[in-house]
């Protein structure tokens, strides 16, 4: 088994860790960085852990709610785990979806 991350999933990643590194600092960026990617291993060991959410992505896709305030939108796809998009929950996800 393994994870994936799309080229979107990579690049909310990427805006994040950036963010918090000039906000908080380098040292704080890696820390959220190693627990993104702890909580992808986890999801790849537990891929059914996370919840559907049929109403914005369809009966595929789960979200799981168990970095900070970040939601890790991610599909199983036969042995691997493939995340879809990374992203704060205080975020308007109708809009970034595509529903609003």
């Amino acid at each position: 088994m393994s994870y994936q991350l799309t080229e979107t999933a990579a690049a909310d990643l990427d805006e994040i860790l950036l963010y918090i590194a000039e906000r908080d600092g380098l040292d704080r960026a890696l820390h959220v960085h190693q627990t993104f990617e702890d909580a992808f291993a986890a999801l790849d060991a537990t891929p059914l852990m996370g919840t559907l959410r049929a109403d914005l992505t369809g009966d595929q896709q789960r979200w799981w709610f168990g970095v900070f305030n970040y939601t890790i939108i991610y599909r199983p796809v036969d042995e691997d785990v493939v995340i879809l998009r990374v992203l704060h929950g205080a975020r308007d996800m109708n809009q970034i979806l595509g529903d609003g």
